[in-house]
């Protein structure tokens, strides 16, 4: 594992965001053959591994050695001069973007960047992030068989929005273990074990934990409602979730008793060993798609002819990965699948109440 990070942080290794060419084809079939580009889209120096976005638009996991970084002169498919014709173009111009041109938000590559840092228990943007819900865009070159290359703007339509954040370990670390230490007393109370699962009460959650939960909700918040709202959130509860083989989540949405708007948020903290990223490539199961395992967010019912009427899916899939933490409103509905195998699955969840500057807070 120590020659796989170290071999994954050398100079010239891929970053998440490169364009990268397969230099040596997979173990099974159906992987990708030499020479493909791809898009690197998730790293994993543990084991080695890297997730690639291909072509055709599908995700392969492949080993971190089997890919090689493109030159910038390669990037898009472009030739030496069209991809320093479109490196050096300026971005079209726009009203400011969260207090920022939008030329500010593109380094000397054209590489968006942004990043959030943490200090003193507050999460903040470093620089702005590129998208936010109500102009989330993705701008690029296109360059048409003939003819020169064009800036182009990718505009999803969307109805609200959530954020995925990288928690501090620290915090959630000791939250694993506010859980862990629960969880018997909470299992000796329950008279009959429940195929949804253990849920374990935290009355006094972890407050550095409890803290950047109230600053990502913000964040969310500033984007959906406006930045100059005056809105602020407070934590209503926090519950701990302890799911063995078998159990499952059902189908429902929480609400927070403190303000009748506000967010649901879950992160899983710990993953038994049959469930890792790994399962996202695996057949699916059942007609519907899903896989074991897997927290299921779902903002709209989904029809037999959504995708010829050009509609998304309804259905949002969070990544089996632990430390990382989901914010969504609180009408969302969710539900966990079971899995098979040994161990348990812990996960923490928490209503956050959102309120603005006219709204009277509940005593």
């Amino acid at each position: 594992a120590a020659a796989a990070a170290a071999a994954a942080t050398r100079e010239g290794a891929p970053r998440v965001g490169d364009r990268v060419r397969l230099s040596a084809d997979g173990s099974g079939s159906g992987n990708p053959k030499a020479g493909d580009e791809a898009e690197v889209v998730n790293m994993d120096p543990k084991k080695n591994r890297c997730k690639v976005r291909l072509g055709s638009g599908e995700l392969r996991n492949v080993p971190i050695s089997s890919v090689q970084p493109l030159p910038p002169s390669s990037t898009n498919g472009q030739s030496g001069s069209a991809a320093a014709r479109a490196s050096s173009a300026p971005v079209s111009s726009s009203p400011p973007f969260l207090g920022f041109d939008a030329e500010e938000l593109f380094s000397a590559d054209g590489v968006a960047s942004s990043s959030l840092v943490y200090t003193d228990g507050r999460m903040a943007w470093r620089q702005p992030p590129l998208c936010s819900t109500q102009r989330l865009k993705h701008r690029g070159w296109i360059t048409p068989k003939v003819g020169e290359p064009a800036p182009c703007e990718l505009l999803p339509l969307v109805h609200s929005g959530m954020l995925r954040a990288e928690f501090p370990e620290a915090p959630a670390r000791r939250v694993l273990a506010q859980i862990c230490s629960a969880a018997p007393q909470a299992r000796q109370e329950t008279k009959s074990r429940v195929r949804t699962g253990l849920n374990v009460l935290m009355p006094l959650p972890d407050a550095e934990f409890s803290a950047v939960l109230v600053t990502l909700c913000e964040t969310l918040a500033g984007h959906l409602v406006g930045e100059q709202s005056g809105c602020h959130c407070e934590v209503d509860d926090v519950w701990g979730v302890v799911q063995r083989a078998g159990e499952y989540r059902p189908l429902r949405s929480h609400r927070n008793r403190k303000s009748p708007v506000g967010f649901s948020c879950l992160m899983d903290l710990q993953l038994p060993p049959s469930l890792s990223p790994d399962n996202h490539e695996r057949p699916s199961k059942g007609a519907y798609g899903f896989h074991d395992g897997l927290h299921n967010l779902i903002w709209k019912a989904d029809r037999s002819n959504d995708r010829l009427e050009l509609i998304h899916p309804g259905i949002v899939q969070c990544e089996l990965l632990t430390g990382y933490v989901y914010i969504f409103p609180q009408w969302l509905q969710q539900l966990t699948y079971p899995f098979s195998g040994e161990g348990e699955r812990i996960w923490v969840a928490a209503n956050v109440a959102l309120f603005t500057p006219t709204q009277p807070e509940h005593p």
